[in-house]
């Protein structure tokens, strides 16, 4: 099992990291803050100390919150961070990491760029292309103040498999796409902004998934979140369609909107989720037990939508 995609359980907020054994290369999209530890660590248990590649999806603090610190232990060799600059001027804190990466990563050895569309990083077995964001995303996040607008959509080829990762690109975002006619298969999908993205009109969710087929869905959410992430639409709806395609729908944390293993979304509470290129085919491995269980063995758990326990 050469090749692998991991969703690392974070809490509330995204950490994936893409790895090939055998060529030593690394990909990191993004970090939230205090969570810097948990992606080390990850490395580190894989034999990483360094990343080809650190990415920003956007300016929000769930997904680059850790990234600095985690620069201070992990290398890497270049850096992707989306950023819309009227925005980092209301942003103090925002400002003050790219202060700091600026200060501390010198541009001739660690290149620093935005992930615009049609970026690509290609290496042995792993390759990264973005999607978006492009003009018209970044004037709508000037126009609306809101970094999710200009967040990097990334296709993630590993092995011979696909992974789209968006961090919180909205709906329309990914319509626009689909109406350009940009091949948005893949066969595993990061729901878009912790599974709240799709909560006002489901539907939007049920034709980005017919559109992109994916075996997998992943949430990363934390437990005890006050956005109410996942959206329980989200969940019915991901959960219909994982059920009618034989897909598999998992979510990093248990929260009180999660679906147990025996009602009818059958969702799986997974903590990490790593999955696996192993010569052609797809394995998904998770750290946590069945949804259901862990609700009864886990002390404090949260209750669980459709669970006579909860």
């Amino acid at each position: 099992m050469s090749v692998e995609l991991a969703m690392l359980d974070v809490g509330q907020g995204d950490c994936f990291v893409v790895l090939d054994q055998l060529a030593q290369e690394a990909v990191l999209i993004d970090c939230p803050a205090n969570c810097s530890h948990v992606a080390a660590s990850f490395l580190a248990a894989r034999g990483f100390d360094r990343v080809r590649l650190a990415v920003v999806s956007h300016l929000h603090d769930d997904h680059y919150g850790g990234m600095e610190t985690l620069l201070n232990g992990v290398d890497a060799d270049r850096l992707w961070i989306s950023v819309v600059a009227d925005l980092t001027r209301a942003n103090p804190k925002a400002k003050a990491f790219l202060a700091q990466v600026r200060k501390r990563c010198d541009p001739a050895s660690i290149p620093r760029s935005l992930p615009h569309v049609g970026r690509k990083l290609t290496l042995t077995d792993i390759d990264l292309e973005v999607l978006g964001p492009d003009d018209q995303d970044i004037l709508d996040s000037l126009a609306t103040g809101n970094p999710n607008h200009s967040s990097a959509i990334i296709r993630v080829s590993f092995g011979t498999h696909r992974a789209l990762v968006g961090g919180d690109a909205p709906p329309p975002r990914w319509e626009r796409l689909a109406n350009a006619g940009v091949d948005l298969r893949a066969d595993v999908l990061a729901i878009p902004h912790h599974g709240g993205a799709f909560a006002a009109k489901p539907s939007r969710l049920e034709s980005l998934l017919d559109l992109v087929q994916p075996s997998i869905l992943l949430v990363s959410v934390g437990a005890f979140n006050r956005y109410r992430h996942p959206h329980m639409a989200t969940l019915e709806t991901a959960g219909k369609w994982a059920r009618a395609n034989g897909a598999q729908l998992v979510c990093t944390q248990l929260t009180a909107r999660c679906v147990g293993s025996g009602s009818r979304d059958g969702a799986t509470c997974a903590g990490t989720v790593s999955v696996f290129d192993d010569r052609g085919v797809l394995n998904l491995i998770t750290e946590r037990p069945e949804h259901a269980t862990f609700v009864r063995t886990t002390p404090g758990c949260p209750g669980c939508v459709g669970d006579p326990v909860a």
